[in-house]
Protein backbone atom coordinates (compact mmCIF):
# COMPACT_ATOMS: atom_id res chain seq x y z
CA UNK A 1 0.00 0.00 0.00
CA UNK A 2 1.25 3.43 -1.30
CA UNK A 3 -0.99 5.18 1.62
CA UNK A 4 0.82 8.76 0.97
CA UNK A 5 2.08 9.69 -2.09
CA UNK A 6 1.38 12.96 -1.96
CA UNK A 7 4.06 16.16 -3.24
CA UNK A 8 6.89 16.73 -0.63
CA UNK A 9 6.57 19.91 -0.05
CA UNK A 10 3.40 20.18 1.99
CA UNK A 11 3.93 16.65 3.72
CA UNK A 12 6.16 18.62 6.74
CA UNK A 13 3.42 21.26 7.45
CA UNK A 14 1.35 20.56 10.54
CA UNK A 15 -1.03 23.41 9.69
CA UNK A 16 -1.81 21.61 6.40
CA UNK A 17 -5.27 21.63 5.48
CA UNK A 18 -7.42 18.58 5.90
CA UNK A 19 -7.27 16.01 3.14
CA UNK A 20 -10.16 16.75 2.15
CA UNK A 21 -10.80 20.88 1.38
CA UNK A 22 -14.27 19.99 -0.45
CA UNK A 23 -16.71 17.58 -1.11
CA UNK A 24 -17.91 18.99 -4.19
CA UNK A 25 -14.96 17.06 -6.08
CA UNK A 26 -15.38 13.89 -4.48
CA UNK A 27 -16.84 10.46 -5.95
CA UNK A 28 -19.06 8.62 -3.97
CA UNK A 29 -18.05 4.84 -3.02
CA UNK A 30 -20.05 2.35 -1.58
CA UNK A 31 -18.91 -1.04 -0.62
CA UNK A 32 -20.68 -4.24 -1.10
CA UNK A 33 -20.82 -7.84 0.99
CA UNK A 34 -18.82 -5.59 3.93
CA UNK A 35 -17.06 -7.84 6.12
CA UNK A 36 -15.16 -6.71 8.93
CA UNK A 37 -11.35 -7.24 9.94
CA UNK A 38 -12.23 -8.39 13.26
CA UNK A 39 -14.79 -10.61 14.52
CA UNK A 40 -18.14 -9.02 16.57
CA UNK A 41 -21.25 -9.37 18.02
CA UNK A 42 -24.18 -8.85 15.74
CA UNK A 43 -26.15 -5.86 17.37
CA UNK A 44 -22.82 -3.94 16.80
CA UNK A 45 -22.48 -4.45 13.50
CA UNK A 46 -25.06 -2.47 11.85
CA UNK A 47 -23.01 0.91 13.37
CA UNK A 48 -19.44 -0.40 12.45
CA UNK A 49 -20.77 -0.75 8.97
CA UNK A 50 -22.49 2.37 8.68
CA UNK A 51 -18.38 3.50 9.06
CA UNK A 52 -17.29 2.28 5.87
CA UNK A 53 -20.00 1.17 3.03
CA UNK A 54 -20.62 4.74 1.83
CA UNK A 55 -17.14 6.58 1.52
CA UNK A 56 -16.55 9.69 -0.70
CA UNK A 57 -12.84 9.19 -2.73
CA UNK A 58 -10.31 11.78 -3.75
CA UNK A 59 -9.69 10.43 -6.78
CA UNK A 60 -6.88 12.86 -7.78
CA UNK A 61 -5.06 11.95 -5.01
CA UNK A 62 -5.24 8.18 -5.98
CA UNK A 63 -1.80 6.06 -5.81
CA UNK A 64 -0.29 2.90 -7.05
CA UNK A 65 0.14 0.45 -4.40
CA UNK A 66 1.18 -3.06 -5.05
CA UNK A 67 -2.04 -5.24 -6.41
CA UNK A 68 -3.98 -2.30 -6.71
CA UNK A 69 -4.57 1.95 -6.06
CA UNK A 70 -4.76 3.43 -3.08
CA UNK A 71 -7.11 6.12 -2.54
CA UNK A 72 -8.06 8.64 0.50
CA UNK A 73 -11.78 8.33 1.74
CA UNK A 74 -13.88 10.12 4.05
CA UNK A 75 -17.30 8.67 5.68
CA UNK A 76 -20.53 10.77 7.08
CA UNK A 77 -18.99 11.03 10.19
CA UNK A 78 -15.57 13.04 8.74
CA UNK A 79 -13.25 10.14 9.09
CA UNK A 80 -10.97 9.69 6.73
CA UNK A 81 -9.63 6.22 5.61
CA UNK A 82 -7.66 4.66 2.74
CA UNK A 83 -9.57 2.68 0.37
CA UNK A 84 -7.63 -0.03 -1.71
CA UNK A 85 -9.25 -1.24 -4.94
CA UNK A 86 -7.70 -4.15 -6.85
CA UNK A 87 -6.56 -3.00 -10.18
CA UNK A 88 -7.62 -6.04 -12.97
CA UNK A 89 -6.62 -6.69 -16.79
CA UNK A 90 -8.31 -4.86 -18.94
CA UNK A 91 -11.42 -6.59 -20.10
CA UNK A 92 -13.11 -4.35 -22.85
CA UNK A 93 -12.18 -7.17 -25.71
CA UNK A 94 -14.09 -9.86 -23.63
CA UNK A 95 -17.20 -8.23 -24.26
CA UNK A 96 -16.67 -5.76 -27.84
CA UNK A 97 -16.68 -8.47 -30.44
CA UNK A 98 -18.47 -11.44 -31.51
CA UNK A 99 -14.75 -12.89 -32.79
CA UNK A 100 -12.85 -12.68 -29.35
CA UNK A 101 -10.77 -15.82 -29.31
CA UNK A 102 -11.73 -18.01 -26.55
CA UNK A 103 -8.33 -18.64 -25.31
CA UNK A 104 -7.63 -14.61 -24.91
CA UNK A 105 -10.98 -14.82 -22.40
CA UNK A 106 -9.84 -17.65 -20.92
CA UNK A 107 -6.57 -16.42 -20.10
CA UNK A 108 -7.58 -12.93 -18.91
CA UNK A 109 -10.44 -14.63 -16.92
CA UNK A 110 -8.09 -17.04 -15.03
CA UNK A 111 -5.50 -13.87 -14.47
CA UNK A 112 -8.61 -12.35 -12.90
CA UNK A 113 -8.58 -15.28 -10.71
CA UNK A 114 -4.85 -15.11 -9.68
CA UNK A 115 -5.44 -11.15 -8.42
CA UNK A 116 -8.22 -11.62 -6.95
CA UNK A 117 -7.10 -14.74 -4.87
CA UNK A 118 -3.40 -12.67 -4.26
CA UNK A 119 -5.74 -9.55 -2.71
CA UNK A 120 -7.34 -11.65 -0.57
CA UNK A 121 -3.98 -13.50 0.78
CA UNK A 122 -2.52 -9.43 1.22
CA UNK A 123 -6.11 -8.65 3.31
CA UNK A 124 -5.79 -11.88 5.41
CA UNK A 125 -1.73 -10.98 6.10
CA UNK A 126 -2.51 -7.81 6.87
CA UNK A 127 -5.09 -8.59 9.52
CA UNK A 128 -1.89 -10.52 11.25
CA UNK A 129 -0.38 -7.10 11.94
CA UNK A 130 -3.60 -5.18 12.19
CA UNK A 131 -3.60 -3.28 15.31
CA UNK A 132 0.49 -3.46 16.51
CA UNK A 133 1.92 -0.60 16.75
CA UNK A 134 3.91 0.54 13.46
CA UNK A 135 1.07 -1.12 10.95
CA UNK A 136 -1.63 0.42 9.51
CA UNK A 137 -5.24 -0.48 11.12
CA UNK A 138 -7.15 -2.33 8.97
CA UNK A 139 -10.88 -2.15 9.22
CA UNK A 140 -12.44 -4.46 6.31
CA UNK A 141 -12.91 -6.14 3.24
CA UNK A 142 -15.62 -5.53 0.72
CA UNK A 143 -16.77 -5.44 -3.14
CA UNK A 144 -16.58 -1.96 -5.05
CA UNK A 145 -18.92 -2.41 -8.63
CA UNK A 146 -17.70 -6.17 -8.06
CA UNK A 147 -14.30 -5.54 -7.45
CA UNK A 148 -12.41 -6.53 -4.02
CA UNK A 149 -11.65 -3.30 -2.08
CA UNK A 150 -9.78 -3.25 1.42
CA UNK A 151 -10.68 -0.41 3.79
CA UNK A 152 -7.79 0.46 6.23
CA UNK A 153 -5.90 3.39 8.36
CA UNK A 154 -5.12 6.05 6.11
CA UNK A 155 -1.18 7.17 7.28
CA UNK A 156 -0.82 10.98 7.27
CA UNK A 157 3.09 11.37 6.33
CA UNK A 158 5.87 10.82 3.42
CA UNK A 159 7.37 7.39 2.11
CA UNK A 160 10.98 7.50 3.87
CA UNK A 161 11.91 7.50 0.15
CA UNK A 162 10.68 11.16 -0.31
CA UNK A 163 11.82 11.63 3.58
CA UNK A 164 15.36 10.88 1.68
CA UNK A 165 14.82 13.24 -1.12
CA UNK A 166 14.51 16.32 1.71
CA UNK A 167 16.94 15.42 4.17
CA UNK A 168 19.76 14.49 1.56
CA UNK A 169 22.56 16.87 3.07
CA UNK A 170 24.75 16.37 -0.41
CA UNK A 171 23.60 16.44 -4.39
CA UNK A 172 24.04 12.51 -4.44
CA UNK A 173 21.56 11.95 -1.74
CA UNK A 174 23.56 11.26 1.74
CA UNK A 175 21.75 11.33 4.68
CA UNK A 176 23.36 12.49 7.88
CA UNK A 177 24.79 9.58 9.72
CA UNK A 178 22.82 9.69 13.00
CA UNK A 179 19.72 10.31 11.24
CA UNK A 180 20.12 7.00 9.29
CA UNK A 181 20.77 5.65 12.72
CA UNK A 182 17.76 6.93 14.31
CA UNK A 183 15.20 5.44 11.01
CA UNK A 184 17.42 2.04 11.07
CA UNK A 185 17.02 1.58 14.55
CA UNK A 186 13.28 2.76 14.54
CA UNK A 187 12.97 0.13 11.28
CA UNK A 188 14.45 -2.84 12.74
CA UNK A 189 12.34 -1.97 16.16
CA UNK A 190 9.48 -2.70 13.91
CA UNK A 191 10.96 -5.76 12.40
CA UNK A 192 11.76 -7.37 15.44
CA UNK A 193 8.00 -6.84 16.81
CA UNK A 194 7.21 -9.83 14.41
CA UNK A 195 7.99 -12.24 17.51
CA UNK A 196 5.29 -11.86 19.10
CA UNK A 197 3.17 -12.93 16.28
CA UNK A 198 2.22 -16.39 16.08
CA UNK A 199 3.55 -18.35 13.84
CA UNK A 200 6.06 -15.84 12.55
CA UNK A 201 5.39 -13.16 10.29
CA UNK A 202 7.94 -12.14 6.98
CA UNK A 203 7.15 -8.38 5.24
CA UNK A 204 9.82 -9.41 2.04
CA UNK A 205 9.59 -6.50 0.86
CA UNK A 206 11.08 -3.68 2.60
CA UNK A 207 12.18 -0.85 0.28
CA UNK A 208 12.28 3.28 0.82
CA UNK A 209 8.95 3.45 -0.63
CA UNK A 210 7.30 0.53 1.54
CA UNK A 211 8.25 2.54 4.75
CA UNK A 212 5.78 5.75 5.78
CA UNK A 213 6.91 8.59 8.14
CA UNK A 214 3.57 9.25 9.88
CA UNK A 215 3.18 12.72 10.39
CA UNK A 216 0.31 13.31 11.84
CA UNK A 217 1.38 14.13 15.41
CA UNK A 218 4.76 15.71 14.65
CA UNK A 219 6.19 17.16 12.07
CA UNK A 220 9.25 15.37 9.89
CA UNK A 221 11.75 18.03 11.05
CA UNK A 222 10.57 17.69 14.61
CA UNK A 223 11.17 13.79 14.76
CA UNK A 224 14.10 14.52 13.30
CA UNK A 225 15.47 17.03 15.97
CA UNK A 226 14.19 14.47 18.48
CA UNK A 227 16.02 11.56 17.05
CA UNK A 228 12.90 9.39 16.93
CA UNK A 229 10.37 8.41 13.85
CA UNK A 230 6.93 7.44 13.88
CA UNK A 231 7.19 4.38 11.12
CA UNK A 232 4.70 2.52 9.63
CA UNK A 233 5.14 -0.43 7.22
CA UNK A 234 2.88 -0.85 4.47
CA UNK A 235 1.79 -2.94 1.32
CA UNK A 236 2.27 -6.86 2.39
CA UNK A 237 0.98 -7.95 -1.21
CA UNK A 238 4.37 -10.46 -0.58
CA UNK A 239 4.12 -10.67 3.15
CA UNK A 240 4.16 -14.23 4.52
CA UNK A 241 2.04 -14.76 8.01
CA UNK A 242 3.32 -18.20 8.58
CA UNK A 243 0.52 -19.35 10.53
CA UNK A 244 -1.17 -19.37 6.47
CA UNK A 245 0.26 -20.44 3.53
CA UNK A 246 3.38 -18.23 3.06
CA UNK A 247 4.04 -18.92 -0.64
CA UNK A 248 4.79 -16.17 -2.82
CA UNK A 249 1.55 -14.50 -4.29
CA UNK A 250 1.63 -14.19 -8.51
CA UNK A 251 0.90 -11.64 -10.67
CA UNK A 252 0.38 -12.90 -14.63
CA UNK A 253 3.21 -15.32 -14.81
CA UNK A 254 5.58 -13.62 -12.40
CA UNK A 255 6.11 -13.46 -8.59
CA UNK A 256 5.86 -10.68 -6.40
CA UNK A 257 8.81 -11.14 -4.32
CA UNK A 258 10.56 -7.84 -3.61
CA UNK A 259 12.08 -4.82 -5.03
CA UNK A 260 15.53 -5.94 -6.23
CA UNK A 261 17.79 -3.22 -5.18
CA UNK A 262 16.83 -3.94 -1.22
CA UNK A 263 16.14 -7.47 -1.65
CA UNK A 264 18.69 -10.35 -0.38
CA UNK A 265 19.68 -13.28 -3.27
CA UNK A 266 17.06 -15.63 -1.38
CA UNK A 267 14.05 -13.30 -3.19
CA UNK A 268 15.84 -13.08 -6.50
CA UNK A 269 16.24 -16.81 -7.84
CA UNK A 270 13.26 -19.73 -8.43
CA UNK A 271 16.85 -22.32 -8.57
CA UNK A 272 18.43 -23.15 -4.95
CA UNK A 273 17.15 -25.79 -2.64
CA UNK A 274 15.01 -24.93 -0.01
CA UNK A 275 13.75 -22.46 -1.22
CA UNK A 276 10.07 -21.53 1.04
CA UNK A 277 12.36 -22.61 4.08
CA UNK A 278 14.20 -19.41 2.99
CA UNK A 279 11.83 -17.40 2.24
CA UNK A 280 9.90 -17.67 5.11
CA UNK A 281 12.69 -16.32 7.69
CA UNK A 282 12.95 -13.17 8.92
CA UNK A 283 16.76 -12.94 7.56
CA UNK A 284 15.20 -11.93 4.57
CA UNK A 285 13.47 -8.51 5.95
CA UNK A 286 17.08 -7.78 7.92
CA UNK A 287 18.64 -7.70 4.44
CA UNK A 288 16.05 -5.62 2.95
CA UNK A 289 15.81 -2.96 6.03
CA UNK A 290 20.21 -3.08 5.77
CA UNK A 291 19.97 -2.24 2.05
CA UNK A 292 17.43 0.90 3.02
CA UNK A 293 19.49 1.61 5.38
CA UNK A 294 22.84 1.67 2.63
CA UNK A 295 20.84 3.86 0.94
CA UNK A 296 19.92 6.20 3.30
CA UNK A 297 23.81 6.56 4.02
CA UNK A 298 25.36 6.50 0.83
CA UNK A 299 22.67 7.90 -1.71
CA UNK A 300 22.53 4.37 -3.90
CA UNK A 301 21.47 0.87 -2.79
CA UNK A 302 24.16 -1.58 -2.27
CA UNK A 303 24.58 -3.11 -5.51
CA UNK A 304 24.47 -1.40 -9.14
CA UNK A 305 22.25 -4.04 -10.39
CA UNK A 306 22.25 -2.12 -13.96
CA UNK A 307 24.44 -2.85 -17.01
CA UNK A 308 26.88 -5.58 -17.72
CA UNK A 309 29.35 -7.11 -15.56
CA UNK A 310 32.78 -7.51 -17.52
CA UNK A 311 30.85 -7.44 -20.81
CA UNK A 312 28.17 -9.73 -20.10
CA UNK A 313 24.76 -9.52 -18.58
CA UNK A 314 24.63 -10.55 -14.74
CA UNK A 315 21.39 -11.34 -12.86
CA UNK A 316 20.37 -9.50 -9.83
CA UNK A 317 21.06 -12.75 -7.65
CA UNK A 318 24.56 -13.48 -9.30
CA UNK A 319 25.51 -10.15 -8.92
CA UNK A 320 24.84 -9.92 -4.84
CA UNK A 321 26.31 -14.04 -4.51
CA UNK A 322 29.34 -13.33 -6.81
CA UNK A 323 30.70 -9.71 -5.35
CA UNK A 324 30.59 -7.35 -2.08
CA UNK A 325 28.42 -4.06 -1.83
CA UNK A 326 29.45 -1.20 -3.27
CA UNK A 327 32.14 0.43 -1.31
CA UNK A 328 29.84 2.62 1.20
CA UNK A 329 31.44 6.32 1.43
CA UNK A 330 29.14 8.24 3.79
CA UNK A 331 28.08 12.13 3.65
CA UNK A 332 31.55 13.30 6.03
CA UNK A 333 34.16 11.67 4.31
CA UNK A 334 32.96 12.46 0.87
CA UNK A 335 32.32 16.09 2.11
CA UNK A 336 34.64 18.83 0.45
CA UNK A 337 33.32 21.67 2.86
CA UNK A 338 32.47 19.82 6.36
CA UNK A 339 31.01 23.33 7.53
CA UNK A 340 28.49 23.58 5.09
CA UNK A 341 27.66 20.03 5.77
CA UNK A 342 27.39 20.65 9.26
CA UNK A 343 25.02 23.92 8.80
CA UNK A 344 22.30 21.25 7.76
CA UNK A 345 23.23 19.11 10.74
CA UNK A 346 22.36 20.46 14.27
CA UNK A 347 22.44 17.58 16.57
CA UNK A 348 26.03 16.72 15.09
CA UNK A 349 27.31 20.22 14.71
CA UNK A 350 26.42 20.60 18.76
CA UNK A 351 28.60 17.11 19.45
CA UNK A 352 31.26 18.85 17.41
CA UNK A 353 31.24 22.01 19.26
CA UNK A 354 31.21 20.10 22.71
CA UNK A 355 34.06 18.20 21.63
CA UNK A 356 36.31 21.58 20.20
CA UNK A 357 35.13 23.03 23.61
CA UNK A 358 37.06 20.39 25.58
CA UNK A 359 40.48 20.67 23.63
CA UNK A 360 43.19 22.59 23.81
CA UNK A 361 43.70 23.49 20.14
CA UNK A 362 41.13 23.45 17.52
CA UNK A 363 41.01 21.14 14.97
CA UNK A 364 41.13 21.46 10.91
CA UNK A 365 37.98 21.30 8.92
CA UNK A 366 39.92 18.34 7.76
CA UNK A 367 40.54 16.82 10.77
CA UNK A 368 36.88 17.45 11.57
CA UNK A 369 35.89 15.58 8.54
CA UNK A 370 38.17 12.53 9.87
CA UNK A 371 36.97 12.06 13.81
CA UNK A 372 33.36 11.77 12.11
CA UNK A 373 34.16 10.00 9.38
CA UNK A 374 35.44 7.47 12.22
CA UNK A 375 32.68 7.58 14.16
CA UNK A 376 30.14 6.76 10.97
CA UNK A 377 32.28 3.65 9.99
CA UNK A 378 30.84 1.67 13.03
CA UNK A 379 27.50 1.67 10.91
CA UNK A 380 29.89 -0.14 8.45
CA UNK A 381 30.41 -3.13 10.13
CA UNK A 382 26.43 -3.25 11.32
CA UNK A 383 25.13 -3.21 7.60
CA UNK A 384 28.13 -5.20 6.67
CA UNK A 385 26.98 -8.23 8.71
CA UNK A 386 23.03 -7.62 7.38
CA UNK A 387 24.09 -8.33 3.67
CA UNK A 388 25.57 -11.23 3.89
CA UNK A 389 24.79 -13.19 1.04
CA UNK A 390 24.35 -16.32 3.66
CA UNK A 391 21.26 -16.15 5.17
CA UNK A 392 22.45 -17.76 8.45
CA UNK A 393 25.34 -15.36 8.63
CA UNK A 394 22.92 -12.17 9.39
CA UNK A 395 22.37 -11.34 12.61
CA UNK A 396 18.48 -10.90 14.38
CA UNK A 397 15.94 -8.00 14.59
CA UNK A 398 16.87 -6.97 18.41
CA UNK A 399 20.88 -7.47 17.69
CA UNK A 400 20.33 -4.68 14.85
CA UNK A 401 18.23 -2.49 16.40
CA UNK A 402 20.43 -2.48 19.84
CA UNK A 403 23.26 -1.66 17.95
CA UNK A 404 22.08 1.15 15.92
CA UNK A 405 20.65 2.45 19.29
CA UNK A 406 23.72 2.35 21.17
CA UNK A 407 25.52 3.86 18.35
CA UNK A 408 22.91 6.87 18.45
CA UNK A 409 23.23 6.74 22.50
CA UNK A 410 26.84 7.22 22.38
CA UNK A 411 27.18 9.45 18.95
CA UNK A 412 28.23 12.51 20.88
CA UNK A 413 30.56 11.11 23.01
CA UNK A 414 32.21 9.36 20.18
CA UNK A 415 32.51 12.36 18.42
CA UNK A 416 34.63 13.93 21.62
CA UNK A 417 36.77 10.78 21.62
CA UNK A 418 37.55 10.93 17.86
CA UNK A 419 38.39 14.46 17.66
CA UNK A 420 40.92 13.55 21.14
CA UNK A 421 42.48 10.34 19.43
CA UNK A 422 41.05 8.14 22.12
CA UNK A 423 39.58 4.68 21.70
CA UNK A 424 35.56 4.86 20.58
CA UNK A 425 33.01 3.32 22.83
CA UNK A 426 31.59 0.56 20.80
CA UNK A 427 28.29 0.28 19.95
CA UNK A 428 27.94 -3.01 20.99
CA UNK A 429 27.39 -5.24 23.87
CA UNK A 430 28.99 -8.30 24.47
CA UNK A 431 26.38 -10.44 23.15
CA UNK A 432 25.24 -7.73 19.96
CA UNK A 433 28.95 -8.03 19.22
CA UNK A 434 29.14 -11.68 18.99
CA UNK A 435 26.28 -11.60 17.07
CA UNK A 436 27.04 -9.02 14.33
CA UNK A 437 30.71 -10.27 14.51
CA UNK A 438 29.52 -13.98 13.30
CA UNK A 439 27.02 -12.48 11.14
CA UNK A 440 29.62 -10.27 9.30
CA UNK A 441 30.20 -10.54 5.56
CA UNK A 442 31.93 -13.88 5.09
CA UNK A 443 33.19 -13.16 1.92
CA UNK A 444 34.93 -9.78 2.68
CA UNK A 445 36.73 -11.67 5.62
CA UNK A 446 38.15 -14.44 3.29
CA UNK A 447 39.28 -12.14 0.49
CA UNK A 448 41.12 -9.89 3.58
CA UNK A 449 42.61 -12.82 5.06
CA UNK A 450 43.64 -14.26 1.79
CA UNK A 451 44.81 -11.11 0.27
CA UNK A 452 46.84 -10.63 2.73
CA UNK A 453 48.73 -13.63 3.65
CA UNK A 454 49.17 -13.77 0.13
CA UNK A 455 50.92 -10.49 -0.27
CA UNK A 456 53.09 -11.10 3.21
CA UNK A 457 54.05 -14.44 2.07
CA UNK A 458 55.15 -13.03 -1.53
CA UNK A 459 57.38 -10.56 -0.02
CA UNK A 460 58.80 -12.79 2.00
CA UNK A 461 59.87 -15.15 -1.06
CA UNK A 462 61.26 -11.98 -2.79
CA UNK A 463 63.22 -11.36 0.49
CA UNK A 464 64.46 -14.20 1.27
CA UNK A 465 64.74 -15.29 -2.52
CA UNK A 466 67.28 -12.52 -3.27
CA UNK A 467 69.22 -13.25 -0.17
CA UNK A 468 69.70 -16.99 -1.50
CA UNK A 469 70.67 -15.75 -5.13
CA UNK A 470 73.22 -12.61 -3.74
CA UNK A 471 74.47 -14.57 -0.67
CA UNK A 472 78.36 -13.23 -0.25
CA UNK A 473 78.34 -10.33 -2.70
CA UNK A 474 80.60 -8.45 -2.54
CA UNK A 475 80.66 -4.66 -1.71
CA UNK A 476 83.92 -3.00 -3.20
CA UNK A 477 82.60 0.22 -3.12
CA UNK A 478 80.31 2.75 -1.48
CA UNK A 479 80.04 6.49 -2.83
CA UNK A 480 84.05 6.51 -4.02
CA UNK A 481 84.94 4.68 -0.99
CA UNK A 482 86.70 1.80 -1.38
CA UNK A 483 85.99 -1.16 1.02
CA UNK A 484 86.03 -5.03 0.43
CA UNK A 485 83.29 -6.67 2.23
CA UNK A 486 81.32 -9.90 1.65
CA UNK A 487 77.49 -9.06 2.60
CA UNK A 488 75.89 -12.23 3.93
CA UNK A 489 72.28 -13.24 2.46
CA UNK A 490 70.40 -13.07 5.64
CA UNK A 491 71.01 -9.01 5.67
CA UNK A 492 70.09 -8.83 2.56
CA UNK A 493 66.68 -10.41 2.97
CA UNK A 494 66.75 -8.24 6.14
CA UNK A 495 66.81 -5.10 4.80
CA UNK A 496 64.29 -5.86 1.64
CA UNK A 497 61.83 -6.56 4.40
CA UNK A 498 62.44 -3.11 6.32
CA UNK A 499 60.26 -0.79 4.02
CA UNK A 500 57.21 -3.45 4.43
CA UNK A 501 57.98 -3.63 8.49
CA UNK A 502 58.51 0.21 8.95
CA UNK A 503 54.93 0.82 6.97
CA UNK A 504 52.88 -1.63 9.53
CA UNK A 505 54.20 0.30 12.22
CA UNK A 506 54.04 3.45 11.10
CA UNK A 507 50.02 2.43 10.84
CA UNK A 508 50.16 3.21 15.04
CA UNK A 509 46.88 1.47 17.13
CA UNK A 510 43.79 1.27 15.83
CA UNK A 511 41.04 3.97 16.90
CA UNK A 512 44.67 6.25 17.29
CA UNK A 513 43.20 7.97 13.61
CA UNK A 514 41.09 7.47 11.16
CA UNK A 515 41.72 4.71 8.47
CA UNK A 516 42.43 6.85 6.13
CA UNK A 517 45.10 8.34 7.90
CA UNK A 518 46.67 5.49 9.04
CA UNK A 519 47.11 3.83 6.33
CA UNK A 520 48.95 7.63 4.62
CA UNK A 521 51.09 7.42 7.45
CA UNK A 522 52.08 3.62 6.67
CA UNK A 523 52.35 4.65 2.90
CA UNK A 524 54.61 7.29 3.61
CA UNK A 525 56.74 5.30 5.85
CA UNK A 526 57.18 2.76 3.81
CA UNK A 527 57.96 5.01 0.13
CA UNK A 528 60.66 7.09 2.79
CA UNK A 529 62.57 3.81 3.95
CA UNK A 530 61.99 2.44 0.38
CA UNK A 531 64.06 5.72 -0.88
CA UNK A 532 66.44 5.47 1.25
CA UNK A 533 67.62 1.93 0.43
CA UNK A 534 67.73 3.38 -3.04
CA UNK A 535 69.95 5.49 -2.56
CA UNK A 536 72.14 2.42 -0.19
CA UNK A 537 71.90 0.15 -2.97
CA UNK A 538 72.58 3.02 -5.93
CA UNK A 539 75.85 4.23 -4.17
CA UNK A 540 77.37 1.17 -4.11
CA UNK A 541 79.60 -0.76 -6.55
CA UNK A 542 79.20 -4.88 -6.01
CA UNK A 543 80.62 -7.78 -7.35
CA UNK A 544 79.31 -9.62 -9.38
CA UNK A 545 78.23 -6.19 -11.54
CA UNK A 546 74.11 -7.21 -12.69
CA UNK A 547 73.74 -7.71 -8.08
CA UNK A 548 73.11 -4.26 -7.66
CA UNK A 549 70.41 -4.12 -10.37
CA UNK A 550 68.81 -7.24 -8.69
CA UNK A 551 68.94 -5.69 -5.48
CA UNK A 552 66.94 -2.67 -6.49
CA UNK A 553 64.25 -4.73 -8.48
CA UNK A 554 63.96 -6.46 -5.20
CA UNK A 555 63.50 -4.03 -3.46
CA UNK A 556 60.71 -2.39 -6.05
CA UNK A 557 58.86 -5.89 -5.63
CA UNK A 558 59.37 -6.57 -1.85
CA UNK A 559 57.72 -2.80 -1.18
CA UNK A 560 54.81 -2.97 -3.85
CA UNK A 561 54.43 -6.57 -1.93
CA UNK A 562 54.86 -5.08 1.34
CA UNK A 563 52.33 -2.20 0.38
CA UNK A 564 49.33 -4.17 -0.48
CA UNK A 565 48.47 -5.51 2.55
CA UNK A 566 47.79 -2.00 3.98
CA UNK A 567 45.79 -1.28 0.98
CA UNK A 568 43.80 -4.25 1.80
CA UNK A 569 43.36 -3.47 5.19
CA UNK A 570 42.29 0.45 4.01
CA UNK A 571 39.91 -0.60 0.75
CA UNK A 572 38.19 -3.29 3.58
CA UNK A 573 37.96 -1.59 6.22
CA UNK A 574 34.40 -1.71 7.18
CA UNK A 575 34.72 -3.73 10.45
CA UNK A 576 37.91 -2.09 11.54
CA UNK A 577 36.51 -0.23 14.56
CA UNK A 578 34.59 -2.90 15.68
CA UNK A 579 36.22 -6.26 14.60
CA UNK A 580 39.25 -7.14 16.80
CA UNK A 581 40.72 -9.76 14.04
CA UNK A 582 42.80 -6.84 12.97
CA UNK A 583 46.46 -7.97 11.85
Amino acid sequence: MQADERASETSDDKSASHPFDSMSMLRLVHLNNFEPSVSMAAEKRGAYDSRFVTLFADDKRTRRGGLGSVTPVINAHGETFALKVLTLPDETQLTDGEDEDDADASSQAYQRELLTKAFRQEYERHQTVSGIKGFPRLYGYGLVNDVPAIVMEWVEGISVAQAARQLALDDDGRLSPLTAACIGRDLFDLIARFDVIEGGFVHRDISPANIMICTKDHTLSEQVEAGEFDLRLIDFGSAAALAFNPSLTTRGLAPRGATPDFAPPEMLTNDISSLQQLRTSTAVDVYAAASVLYALLAGCPPFDLRGDHDGAPLSPYRRKTESTPLELVMVHEQASDIRAVLMRESQVALAVGKAVGNLEDAPSAKQVAEALSQVDDQLAFVIDACLSAQQNARPVPRDVRDALSNFVIHYEDNVCHALAGEPLEQPLSQKSYKSLRNGSNLRRARVRFISKGAAYALCAVIALGTGVLLHDVQLVAWFGIATSFHVPGMLITACLLIPAVCGLLARGKKNAASPRMRFVRATVALGIIAALFVVVIGGASVVPSGAQTGCLIALFAATATGWCPLVVDYTLRGSNNVASDEA
